[in-house]
Order: structure tokens, then sequence, then C-alpha cells
């Protein structure tokens, strides 16, 4: 006769309280050495690295294989250079992006189908997005002149109904 313990169900939670101090903390402490060693970090490099930034750590201190390792210690500014530099590719047609911009209604997850550059106010370039869904296989444009804060990208592997 066999014994088989059968794991308990499993949920996935949000972040905890503690658990979202830690991230915000550490996050911080990342783009803070980044500018200390005369780096700069865009408001966008930092939108987009947050929610893998956050996915990691609480992979990590969730499977219990986070530890002190080298505490104080800081990272090197080429490897915090490079994670945020990862993030800064400008947009391209086909991207999937998060819109979140002031039309509540039209929040969530798009496809870029245009990127309109015109010239700005103050000698630079305007650049606007046309966002789009899928509609019976079809790319649909959806929004029109979002601007850029207005979006963040992401790798569309978890944009669902796009």
């Amino acid at each position: 006769m066999s014994t088989h313990v059968m794991p308990a169900e499993v949920h996935a939670e949000p972040p905890s309280e503690g658990e979202a101090e830690q991230i915000q903390a550490a996050f911080d402490e990342m783009w803070r050495s980044v500018v200390r060693a005369g780096g700069v970090v865009s408001a966008r490099s930092m939108a987009a690295a947050a929610p893998a930034f956050e996915a990691g750590w609480i992979a990590g201190v969730r499977s219990g294989s986070t530890g002190l390792a080298l505490q104080g210690v800081p990272l090197p500014y080429g490897t915090l250079e490079m994670a945020f530099m990862a993030v800064e590719r400008p947009l391209m047609v086909f991207d999937h992006v998060r819109y979140h911009g002031s039309c509540e209604d039209a929040h969530g997850p798009y496809v870029v189908c245009g990127i309109v550059q015109e010239p700005g106010e103050e000698g630079g370039v305007r650049t606007a997005y046309e966002l789009g869904r899928y509609e019976a296989g079809q790319l649909v444009v959806k929004l029109h002149n979002v601007r850029a804060q207005s979006i963040t990208g992401g790798s569309g592997l978890f944009d669902v109904g796009v």
C-alpha cells in the first residue's frame, strides 16, 4: 500500500503590502544607482522595467531563493544600464502595448498600427501612435493620436484580447 500526498490547491496572489514595499525600495535603489553613476533613466524606461522587476522580485522571494548575498555592495553600473536600455527601444508598428491614457474606457492591450511624426512645438518632433485590435483576423484602428506617455510597451506574450 502506498500513500500519495496531494499538494494543497495554490491560488496566485498579488504582492502583499510588505512585498510591494520591498519591491519599490529595491527598484528605487536600482534606478538611483544609475543616476549616481552619471546615467539617465527615462520615465518610459522605468515604467517598462517595473513589471519585469516586480515579477523577478516576487519569483525570487516566494521561491525562497533570495537571501542577503553581498548586502550593501552595488551592482556594476553596466549591468544596471543594460537593464534599462533593454526597454528603451522605440516602439514599432505591430508592437504590443498597453494604453493607460485619459480615455479610461479604452484602457488595455493594443497593437501599434501606425506612427505619426510631425514638427512639434519648440522645434522638436511630436510622435503620436494609432492603436488597434484584431477583429475577425483584421487589425482595426481603435485609437488615434495617442501620446507616447499614454502607452507602455510590452512583449505581447500575455496580452489577451488584442
